[in-house]
């Protein structure tokens, strides 16, 4: 039986798709984005550890800097990984709570994809890779 997330309809004003929330908790620090239209409004990078602490203020931060209010948003979108345990866990519960609080949809997206999504356009391959600090790589070719 599909689940009732698979059948829900989504009200016409989520469509086409126009002010995006957009982080990233998985690799190192944080990444926080506010787009719209595909164009950046805001995008705030932080170093460090201590996402659970720090993740919801800058995502405040950046939705006052953008003049974005949460009711506005359309999407969020999160990296799903891989890369650090607690990050990507800190960032998926993040966006899932605020996708259910404010009721709209839920996008996760690889870490791997949204690195080669950051190279320069060119008609070779790119190969995005993240180091585990363990002795391992992951790592994606497109």
């Amino acid at each position: 039986m599909p689940s009732r997330l698979h059948r829900r309809q989504y009200p016409a004003r989520w469509l086409p798709v126009s002010t995006v929330l957009a982080f990233d908790c998985a690799v190192s620090g944080q990444g926080v984005a506010i787009v719209r239209d595909g164009v950046s409004l805001v995008t705030l990078v932080e170093e460090g550890r201590e996402q659970a602490a720090r993740l919801l203020p800058a995502i405040a931060a950046a939705l006052d800097q953008a003049g974005v209010a949460r009711r506005e948003l359309d999407l969020i979108a999160v990296t799903t990984g891989p890369g650090s345990f607690t990050g990507v866990r800190v960032g998926l519960s993040a966006a899932r709570g605020l996708a259910v609080g404010l009721g709209i949809p839920l996008a996760g997206i690889s870490t791997t994809t949204v690195l080669r999504a950051q190279a320069p356009a060119t008609d070779r391959l790119v190969v995005a890779a993240v180091d585990t600090k363990l002795g391992d790589w992951f790592c994606a070719i497109g």
